[in-house]
C-alpha cells in the first residue's frame, strides 16, 4: 500500500493544478454601460412584462401597470 502513495499524491497534485487553471473560464465578461445599451438597441424583440402583486399593500400595482 505504501508504494502507491507517491503516484497517488502526484496524480492528486496534477489534478488540483488543472482545476485551478480551468476555474478562470467561469468568469463572465464585464461590459460597460455603453456596450450594454448598444446590445439592447440591436435587439429586435418586442417583449412584455406580467406583474402580479401578492398583497395590496406590497406595491402600488396601478403605478406599475
Amino acid at each position: 500500500m505504501a508504494k502507491f502513495s507517491l503516484p497517488i499524491k502526484f496524480l492528486t497534485f496534477v489534478l488540483l493544478l488543472n482545476l485551478n487553471q480551468y476555474s478562470s473560464f467561469a468568469q463572465s465578461n464585464l461590459y460597460s454601460s455603453s456596450e450594454i445599451y448598444q446590445s439592447l438597441k440591436k435587439l429586435n424583440v418586442l417583449g412584455s412584462v406580467l406583474y402580479i402583486a401578492a398583497h395590496p399593500d406590497d406595491e402600488n400595482t396601478a403605478v406599475l401597470a
